[in-house]
């Protein structure tokens, strides 16, 4: 079907949705960062790490209260954000 609107905007939103939809392959951390809780640099790397294996397994094992809950959470988050376009 020829798309006949003005500037070609049918076909150019189409491409625009589909390119946000694709879920990343890299291991760049997407949705961590935007949740509401204070970040700390050393709460992403567990997610790093079991980003860059081929399957993801992890164990988070430190002191009390730095955040392995959180870190759990934002692995989940992108995992999650990779498997639903």
């Amino acid at each position: 079907m020829d798309d006949v609107s003005s500037g070609y905007r049918a076909s150019r939103l189409y491409l625009d949705t589909f390119i946000r939809q694709a879920p990343p392959v890299d291991e760049k951390i997407y949705l961590g960062q935007k949740a509401v809780f204070d970040a700390m640099p050393f709460q992403f790397q567990p997610a790093r790490q079991a980003l860059q294996q081929p399957r993801q397994r992890i164990l988070i094992a430190d002191s009390v209260g730095l955040g392995k809950t959180l870190e759990a959470d934002i692995l989940v988050s992108e995992l999650i954000k990779q498997a639903i376009p």
